[in-house]
């Protein structure tokens, strides 16, 4: 597994938003919130903002997302 990001205070960065996620993974939005609705991708509401834990995009890329 790859090293995990650090952020500008050099923690580990445990989400990111859906624009990020797409960015990091290679899949689209859209893609992303598919996932989401078939119950493969945990999202995060907090204020308006939508976010994925790292942790759960590196499961669903791996194929060891719960489905």
């Amino acid at each position: 597994m790859p090293t995990p990001r650090q952020n500008d205070v050099g923690a580990r960065t445990i989400s990111v938003g859906l624009q990020e996620a797409a960015r990091i993974t290679g899949l689209s939005r859209r893609s992303l919130y598919n996932c989401a609705s078939r119950g493969e991708l945990p999202l995060r509401k907090v204020g308006a903002k939508t976010l994925v834990l790292v942790d759960d995009l590196h499961l669903l890329i791996t194929g060891e997302a719960a489905v």
